[in-house]
């Protein structure tokens, strides 16, 4: 699926940006001439690290911004000190007639641009004065996520001999004898990546951070150099262990995941809450042999609606 509406970062005024392509020659939307008061709802929706989710309504190409927020662990929206914002709501001097819809980014922490960033996450149109927010608008991620699946094989390819084959996980699927693409899952040019993580000793583990099912992912950090590894993503437990932990470790009866990262990511080395596929290896796993993984989008991706109300 492709992107057919971009946030551009031309200002217009206090708190408004343009969103639409670049070359857009729309112009802003007149001066508002009454209040709307916004009312959120989520499902599933989780606390950031290191960012905050900000909300805009659109009107056609333009942004008006709403302001940040998190979510605290009883699902209450709370701002960027941590204060609950009350009943969710939040009211911005726009006329609720001329809203067309709902986009929701992820910002990082310490960016103070009132732009908005690439990581568009939720969004929706107006409908009877409501929205309902989900992540395949085409003001959020835009993309399906239903068919989301995932495969992968214990191996470890970089050490070029037949020891510690239970210490390596790379997303292949091996069921027809030759390695082929393990998982299933869309591909990201801006906005969004993924990560491989793998449970060790209570700490998370990446695997490396990857857009493409195909090629090599980002990191090579633990695996050896005496043969290159698969054109697929995945990574071998082999050398220089964080601290806390020794390599190669086994990895059978340990937990696996993967998760759908902003990018730039705003938390390098911590694992998001947006959890797509997950395995539980089993402790008698047997190398070179294929695995499934299991689908978590529909408990780990959330949705919400927008109430729109005349002040």
């Amino acid at each position: 699926m492709t992107r057919n509406k971009l946030f551009a970062i031309t200002a217009l005024i206090a708190l408004t940006v343009a969103f639409a392509g670049c070359g857009s020659d729309d112009k802003a939307p007149a001066a508002p001439t009454e209040s709307t008061l916004f009312e959120f709802s989520f499902s599933g929706m989780s606390e950031l690290d290191s960012a905050y989710y900000q909300a805009w309504a659109l009107i056609d190409n333009f942004a008006y911004n709403l302001g940040r927020f998190n979510v605290n662990s009883s699902g209450q929206m709370v701002d960027t000190t941590g204060t609950v914002i009350t009943g969710n709501a939040i009211s911005f001097g726009l006329s609720a007639s001329v809203i067309t819809g709902i986009g929701i980014t992820i910002q990082h922490a310490d960016d103070e641009s009132s732009s908005p960033s690439s990581t568009h996450f939720l969004g929706g149109e107006v409908s009877s004065g409501s929205v309902s927010l989900t992540v395949a608008s085409e003001n959020g991620i835009y993309e399906e996520f239903g068919n989301v699946a995932g495969k992968y094989i214990l191996a470890t390819p970089t050490n070029g001999t037949d020891s510690d084959e239970t210490s390596g996980i790379w997303y292949i699927d091996n069921s027809s004898g030759f390695s082929s693409v393990g998982l299933t899952m869309p591909s990201f040019t801006f906005g969004w990546q993924y990560e491989g993580w793998v449970r060790i000793d209570g700490k998370y583990v990446s695997t490396g951070t990857f857009t493409s099912m195909t090629g090599a992912d980002s990191s090579a950090a633990y695996s050896a150099s005496t043969l290159p590894a698969p054109d697929f993503p995945g990574e071998d437990f082999l050398t220089d262990a964080p601290a806390g932990i020794t390599f190669p470790v086994d990895l059978r009866g340990k937990y696996v995941m993967i998760t759908l990262e902003p990018n730039p990511d705003p938390a390098v080395g911590v694992p998001s809450p947006f959890v797509l596929l997950e395995a539980n290896i089993a402790s008698d796993a047997i190398d070179h042999q294929t695995y499934n993984m299991s689908s978590t989008v529909s408990s780990s991706l959330p949705t919400g609606t927008v109430t729109l109300t005349v002040e």
